[in-house]
């Protein structure tokens, strides 16, 4: 038999193991429990961010929905041509039989020569039908810039940003819709929104 000496030896030994046991058991529990955690912030931070872009769609401060267009001189464009390098002007219309496309040209000319380095416009005719390349370019000559890039709407690209007759869409250099004016704009409106966006790139740099 063992002295009472001997078993309070044993005695403390197994307490003791027991709690370096123990204390092990605790470490990698805690040790787990932060990495979850630490994974549980990186996700929550990763949706925070994903729940902080705008949300694909037609009206102002939504990110506009993307397009890739052939415009009748052979040239292929997309919105995304454009990200972080200009603001786009994307005028929906119709080249023959409208007064309010006549009146609407001027104003866009005109904020277009004043701003020409830092926008871009796209003319977007809504209509496609036989001879509609002839009258497109009989309006860009008679009312248009021989700059501006001119397409026919391919099917549903005035559909996505729901206009169904004529409109401006002011487009950032982020994507991001700043102007929706339906059926028209005129140049204080243009220029009002345009030298938000230079501002704020101004700022940004």
């Amino acid at each position: 038999m063992l002295s009472s000496h001997a078993r309070h030896i044993v005695i403390a030994g197994v307490l003791f193991l027991f709690l370096v046991a123990a204390g092990f058991v605790i470490y990698v529990m805690n040790s787990s429990m932060g990495e979850e955690n630490e994974s549980t912030q990186k996700v929550a931070g990763t949706e925070s961010e994903e729940n902080t872009m705008p949300e694909v769609g037609s009206d102002e401060g939504m990110l506009a929905p993307p397009f890739t267009l052939d415009t009748i001189d052979g040239r292929r464009i997309s919105l995304e041509d454009y990200r972080g390098e200009k603001a786009v002007i994307l005028w929906f219309m119709v080249p023959v039989g409208c007064p309010i496309c006549k009146s609407q040209a001027p104003e866009i000319v005109k904020v277009y020569e004043e701003y020409m380095d830092s926008v871009e416009v796209v003319v977007v005719t809504i209509l496609d039908y036989e001879g509609v390349e002839e009258d497109i370019r009989s309006f860009a000559e008679s009312y248009g810039h021989p700059n501006w890039l001119y397409a026919i709407d391919p099917g549903d690209l005035a559909l996505q940003y729901n206009i169904y007759e004529m409109g401006v869409i002011l487009i950032d250099t982020n994507g991001i819709i700043k102007l929706r004016a339906i059926p028209s704009a005129d140049y204080n409106e243009l220029k009002t929104a345009l030298d938000s966006i230079l501002s704020g790139r101004q700022t940004m740099s």
